[in-house]
């Protein structure tokens, strides 16, 4: 992969963030790929951070929430400095902005179960949304932050949307951990309706989708219930669609029988 824009450097990022910090935004591609883009307001960001503070500078300059949370790996002293070299970059935005920010060191012993931790303890006072942005810090911490959002009881999972952008180009990934969880759990016959009325985005009746799916008349209404109690089907008119929050996720899963 190619260097990041030279627009995008540290030095350049800052000089945005203290002198255009009102009118530069970062308009990125792919914007709602994954759940309808960021249309709900942030209460709490929380960041993987490594030894670069761009990543999270260049998503400060869309909007900053009200408190911003950083998770580092610490390994040793040495890459430590650096990670809180960069964090006192972004420290000087958030004073600038008035935002409260914190970095919070993550040992490698258990990298998890203390992102599981934090992610709990954050969502206790988050009244809308919390964003776990994970672009930017070592693979480990990454994937240890998605694998603990996954974890997260329903209550807690239902506020947290992770968002990676591209590094060295425009564009994002975004979903719902929520609505991630309640996919993972479903069947092989379930997850062949949503297929069905995603691809029949007018809606159906029951039978006509026990037709298409090829699912069983005897278990078509309690599969639909399922998914209706889930929050993932609406009932519309005698018509069962897709709830909107699925519609844009459904569009990069591999639900598709093989």
């Amino acid at each position: 992969m190619g260097k990041a824009p030279p627009s995008w450097s540290m030095g350049h990022t800052v000089l945005a963030v203290f002198e255009q910090e009102e009118t530069i935004k970062v308009i990125l591609g792919l914007k709602g790929a994954i759940a309808g883009g960021l249309e709900l307001s942030v209460d709490t960001l929380v960041a993987t951070l490594g030894f670069d503070a761009d990543f999270v500078l260049r998503r400060l300059t869309r909007g900053a929430p009200d408190r911003i949370v950083l998770l580092a790996l610490r390994v040793d002293e040495s890459s430590w400095s650096r990670v809180d070299s960069a964090f006192k970059l972004i420290q000087a935005f958030c004073s600038y902005r008035r935002v409260n920010c914190v970095l919070e060191p993550v040992n490698m012993d258990r990298p998890v179960v203390e992102v599981y931790s934090i992610l709990k303890r954050e969502l206790e006072g988050v009244r809308e949304r919390l964003e776990l942005f994970l672009t930017g810090g070592p693979r480990i911490m990454v994937v240890s932050a998605l694998l603990a959002a996954l974890l997260l009881p329903p209550e807690h999972s239902r506020k947290v949307r992770v968002v990676v952008e591209g590094e060295a180009f425009t564009a994002s990934l975004e979903v719902d951990i929520g609505i991630l969880q309640k996919i993972l759990t479903l069947d092989h016959t379930e997850r062949k309706i949503l297929l069905t009325l995603f691809e029949h985005q007018q809606g159906l009746t029951a039978p006509r989708i026990a037709m298409v799916s090829k699912t069983p008349k005897t278990s078509i209404y309690r599969k639909l219930h399922t998914l209706e109690s889930q929050g993932l089907v609406k009932k519309v008119d005698g018509r069962y669609k897709l709830e909107d929050s699925l519609k844009d996720l459904m569009r990069i899963l591999p639900l598709r029988s093989t």
